[in-house]
């Protein structure tokens, strides 16, 4: 159970004094394009850039697409990026139950929590343990691009993508205070404030915290957070906007969530955690911008950069048999495992006519750059001992990806055609097997949609994906070699409707 409170601060419009004598003004109509990356109205989203990079309907989109927007995040209140996704099609976030330390879903099927994981449209590689966490409190929606994504964005894999959407300064004063109290001795406190800074409206910021110290329903397994992210927005003109986006949050939950599991098939009710040992401590930051520039009527340009780092240590134990009329004996793990991570997309946005085709076009270059390391240790003789001993390393690997792309959509009365085309370059070096491995491949997307006058829209598409993949694979169980993995390659042919 869980009791909340919110106090909010809005500014309201003054209502005009009634009065005798009445003055008729001429109308003025002001027409402005919306620097909302997701567009959405309560519990529907209209426009997203996830699907096309540019400003598009969603109902135009030739491709399923899902979105979890800011009110139902609001009134569902989740605890983890998981619950958000409890509700959307084709997405189950819950095939290893409840666990606060992962964020692990699963595409129509697919593993998309490594390669699937994007931030405001840009890739955000996770290790086999670090993986970065996403505060629900932070973001303004969930964006789902449902099969092959990679003629856009390049690695990602077959299932698709999930895009979440930071949460970004406002140009109304917002202010928002959070508290929560719920079973399990759970305690939380937000605050969300917005603005602009000056009086003509040119730099706008927002502020998002949140801290929490909670138990959980297992002994000695926390889930204590803080959550900082910063926001600044500059608008020198109308057409030129800046925006610098930055977080840090730690979190310490549990590093054991299991009972001992005999040779029988029965499951006990001995918890292998041991409480002197049992903390996952997750440190993780980001800081990166996103720049617009409209040049003019027909061409937009926009970079978009980021840079993450997430470190996890996980204190783990576990228990053994040593014979049917033994005791257990317990053994104890300490795992480390860091992860960074750079992407920049560069991208020119083109607006033009050919005849009676309406034609919007991105041309782009993107780079990718990750780093992962890993050390591991066990102890079969005292917790004193793991504790003492620093963690060996156990492998490393660093992925270089570059990319470049083209995208058209052509719009001829209730017809749209989207053609999207990628190519992409991968270098991996893994140091502890002393492998490299260069892979390269072409990605493609054909799709067609069209508005009826019912309001039903079907539409028709063709895709192809590219996912290297981090981390190694043992050919051999018996040997401690391993060999970079090899890409995940998949092609779509998909029909529906919307």
């Amino acid at each position: 159970m869980l009791a909340g409170s919110a106090i909010l601060g809005h500014v309201w419009p003054a209502l005009a004094q009634d009065g005798g004598d009445a003055t008729v003004l001429d109308r003025i109509e002001v027409t402005a394009e919306s620097n909302e990356i997701l567009k959405q109205d309560g519990f529907v989203a209209k426009k997203d850039r996830i699907g096309t990079k540019t400003d598009t309907p969603i109902a135009r989109i030739p491709q399923a697409v899902s979105v979890v927007t800011q009110k139902q995040i609001e009134d569902q209140k989740p605890r983890t990026l998981n619950d958000a996704l409890g509700y959307t099609a084709s997405a189950n976030p819950n095939s290893f139950g409840f666990d606060t330390r992962y964020d692990a879903f699963f595409l129509r099927g697919f593993q998309a929590f490594y390669n699937g994981m994007f931030r405001d449209g840009l890739r955000q590689y996770n290790g086999p343990s670090a993986w970065f966490k996403t505060e629900p409190y932070g973001i303004e929606g969930v964006t789902i691009l449902k099969g092959p994504a990679s003629s856009l964005y390049g690695v990602s894999g077959p299932g698709g993508i999930v895009n979440v959407v930071t949460k970004r300064p406002k140009d109304e004063p917002f202010h928002e205070i959070e508290l929560l109290a719920g079973e399990h001795n759970r305690f939380q406190a937000a605050l969300d404030a917005s603005g602009p800074v000056n009086d003509d409206g040119s730099i706008l910021y927002r502020f998002t915290s949140l801290g929490r110290l909670s138990e959980t329903g297992l002994p000695d397994y926390p889930d204590d957070k803080l959550y900082l992210a910063p926001a600044v927005t500059f608008k020198p003109d109308e057409d030129t906007r800046l925006t610098i986006l930055g977080e840090y949050s730690k979190s310490v939950t549990g590093g054991t969530a299991a009972f001992y599991n005999s040779a029988y098939g029965a499951l006990s009710n001995v918890y292998e955690g041991d409480p002197a040992w049992n903390d996952f401590t997750q440190d993780q930051g980001r800081i990166g911008y996103e720049f617009e520039h409209r040049f003019n009527d027909w061409l937009t340009v926009r970079q978009n950069l980021r840079y993450n780092a997430v470190d996890s240590d996980i204190e783990y134990s576990g228990h053994y048999s040593v014979g049917a009329d033994q005791p257990l004996e317990r053994y104890w793990g300490h795992y480390t495992e860091a992860m960074k991570n750079f992407v920049v997309d560069n991208m020119a946005q083109l607006e033009f006519d050919t005849g009676p085709v309406k034609h919007t076009a991105i041309a782009g270059i993107d780079y990718a750059w990750s780093d992962y390391d890993a050390g591991s240790g066990l102890s079969y003789v005292s917790v004193e001992d793991i504790n003492a001993a620093p963690v060996p390393h156990s492998g490393g690997q660093e992925m270089n990806q570059l990319g470049v792309y083209l995208h058209d959509q052509m719009e001829w009365n209730d017809f749209t055609l989207f053609t999207s085309g990628r190519y992409d370059w991968v270098d991996t070096t893994a140091d502890f097997s002393q492998s490299k491995q260069k892979d390269s491949a072409f990605s493609g997307r054909v799709g067609l949609s069209y508005r009826t006058e019912w309001g039903i829209v079907p539409y028709v598409n063709y895709s192809t994906s590219f996912s290297p993949n981090i981390g190694f694979v043992y050919d051999d169980i018996t040997s401690s070699v391993g060999r970079v993995a090899r890409p995940t390659i998949a092609t779509q042919k998909e029909i529906g409707v919307k």
